[in-house]
């Protein structure tokens, strides 16, 4: 039921995608395979479990893959490789929005249709992208605390992977947000690379070097994660936010362990990304240039349980 939610999510946007039983029949089985930046990243898993959906749904085959260390160099092997085995499309969720275009114009070269997920790519040629406006769910986070702080406080702030436009967009929002409020102050603003691990290491640092910190924008749930656990371990109180709705992250805001996080669906992403594929496989037709996805809604405590129902 949840996932036919967000299969209809997608008409909501704007998607108007043919029924599987209406396009063409291939005349051979069609693979597809899907890149996505760490599979140990809840996120990804679940960007995974959404482009199966889509692939089963019209009858493609589907294979979900990512590097061992998460490195753009890695994602373009597995690039190389996929052409080698002359799949029919790649759907990918580059590390490095400019690092990756040599991928690009590989498959490019060997006439293998490219399709951008969840993070935009800034040459070569790809025929889409499919992803959540991340310029409006950082600005969901930073509204939220603009409004939890009363526009004055000391804010620090966990980047994503620098390179990666959701990363900057990410950050674009969140500055949007918070820039109007000189009262509200941010002590430091690092990357901890989307990691959960480093997101812990960044935050213990922060939490030494600043004795007050009213609060802590992370870029995505994982290391929103990471630095709750380092709050703890310090017993000190700082709310921390988070992006993307991971089920860890509803329930720590469900316990008081994290303040907010915003709906920024893995699932909905690499549903989407892979069903405009399929359908630009079976047709021929391109899928828009751009298409966003989802509400940037924070969730927080107050309107969880509503959430949870909805989805």
């Amino acid at each position: 039921m949840k996932r036919f939610l967000l299969v209809v999510s997608l008409l909501a946007v704007g998607i108007a995608l043919a029924s599987a039983q209406t396009l063409a029949k291939p005349a051979k089985q069609l693979n597809i395979v899907l890149i996505v930046k760490d599979m140990t990243n809840p996120f990804f898993v679940d960007m995974k479990a959404g482009g199966a959906a889509a692939a089963k749904k019209y009858g493609v085959n589907f294979t979900c893959l990512s590097p061992e260390k998460s490195t753009v160099d890695q994602q373009i092997k597995i690039m190389e490789d996929m052409i080698q085995k002359k799949v029919d499309a790649i759907v990918i969720a580059p590390i490095d929005s400019n690092g990756i275009i040599s991928g690009v114009e590989r498959a490019n070269a060997a006439k293998i249709p490219v399709m951008a997920c969840n993070t935009m790519i800034n040459g070569g040629d790809i025929i889409g992208f499919a992803g959540v406006d991340e310029v409006s769910s950082g600005k969901s986070l930073g509204d939220y605390f603009v409004k939890k702080l009363n526009g004055k406080g000391n804010i620090v702030i966990l980047e994503g992977t620098t390179g990666a436009s959701s990363a900057q967009a990410y950050l674009q929002g969140v500055h949007q947000a918070i820039d109007k409020y000189p009262d509200i102050k941010v002590l430091a603003s690092t990357t901890a690379k989307y990691n959960r691990e480093m997101g812990m290491t960044v935050m213990e640092d922060l939490l030494t070097r600043f004795p007050t910190i009213d609060a802590a924008l992370c870029m995505n749930d994982t290391m929103a994660l990471g630095a709750k656990e380092a709050v703890q371990e310090a017993h000190r109180k700082v709310m921390i936010g988070g992006i993307n709705a991971l089920p860890e992250t509803l329930e720590a805001v469900k316990k008081g362990e994290i303040e907010v996080t915003v709906n920024a669906s893995g699932y909905l992403q690499g549903y989407a990304a892979t069903e405009l594929t399929c359908k630009y496989l079976l047709t021929g037709v391109k899928p828009p240039a751009v298409t966003k996805l989802g509400d940037p809604l924070a969730v927080s405590a107050a309107n969880l349980e509503q959430f949870l129902q909805s989805r």
